[in-house]
């Protein structure tokens, strides 16, 4: 790792380049808090570990896979290594913001490992919290106060939990039970989005995209926790949208193709048959 930014007003940065900086099986590789001047960038590069960033003040873009997310005091983005990252000062703003960089050596939670593990370009809203504990790390990392290491152990989990919690944590407190196990708030999210878009063209990508996932993490977890694929989840759930649609008979047959995404009548007919064993028009007439 070398240094990328250019017209820093400040830095403060502590860069484990050695590896010797562990906390028990979390790695840490950099934290620290900078300033860019107005207009002031870091260069593109491929992260080579995990990375917070959260902003103190200012504006300007936070940017991951050339996807560019204009970001304000209080916004946290969360990168996982190998993604191509950025930021962008606002021309009539200085970016101020800390930054806390990481990695796991097969920690205990494989949640935590395999969500942060996940994170194209999470982007959330501190709740006050996470500041306050990124803040307090980044002070003891600046400083050599008495029984620091205990502090930063605390700090980092603390930080890590936090922000897992407020990206999983997006509906409110009730959650239904499919099985004898939670479904997860992230899954739940996503038969939420599924359900209140289900008129539109649903795609594995497309919902990876959504809540910043790989499509492959997203078809695990799902089929994990709901014992069916994505796709077969959209499909069944379009099909009872559309035999609603039908018994209403609000709409015409080619209205309810183009509502469910289809790319003709006839998929839409040979779709709907395998669900139910009908065709439209024997459903209507049933």
């Amino acid at each position: 790792m070398y240094d990328l930014y250019s017209d820093k007003l400040f830095e403060f940065t502590n860069m484990f380049t050695d590896s010797t900086e562990q906390i028990k099986n979390i790695r840490i590789v950099q934290i620290g808090e900078t300033c860019l001047d107005k207009g002031a960038s870091i260069e593109e590069h491929i992260q080579v570990c995990h990375e917070i960033t959260l902003v103190v003040s200012g504006k300007g873009e936070l940017v991951a896979d050339q996807e560019k997310n204009e970001c304000h005091a209080g916004d946290i983005q969360i990168v996982s290594k190998g993604i191509k990252h950025s930021i962008v000062s606002d021309n009539d703003s200085r970016l101020r913001y800390i930054h806390f960089a990481f990695d796991f050596n097969e920690y205990s939670s494989r949640v935590l490992q395999e969500f942060y593990g996940q994170c194209k370009n999470v982007l959330l809203q501190d709740d006050g919290n996470i500041s306050r504990i990124l803040n307090m790390l980044v002070n003891e990392y600046a400083s050599s106060a008495d029984f620091t290491d205990i502090m930063k152990e605390s700090l980092v989990k603390a930080a890590l939990v936090l922000i897992w919690r407020r990206v999983n944590s997006k509906t409110s407190a009730y959650r239904p039970i499919i099985s004898d196990k939670p479904i997860g708030s992230t899954v739940y999210n996503i038969i939420k989005y599924i359900d209140n878009n289900i008129n539109e063209k649903l795609t594995v990508s497309r919902i990876a995209k959504k809540f910043s996932y790989s499509d492959e993490y997203i078809s695990r977890l799902f089929k994990k926790k709901t014992g069916v694929s994505v796709k077969k989840y959209i499909s069944a759930t379009k099909m009872k949208y559309a035999q609603s649609l039908l018994a209403e008979k609000k709409c015409s047959l080619n209205e309810i193709t183009e509502l469910m995404g289809y790319s003709s009548l006839q998929a839409f007919c040979k779709a709907f048959k395998k669900y139910t064993g009908y065709t439209p028009g024997q459903f209507i007439k049933k």
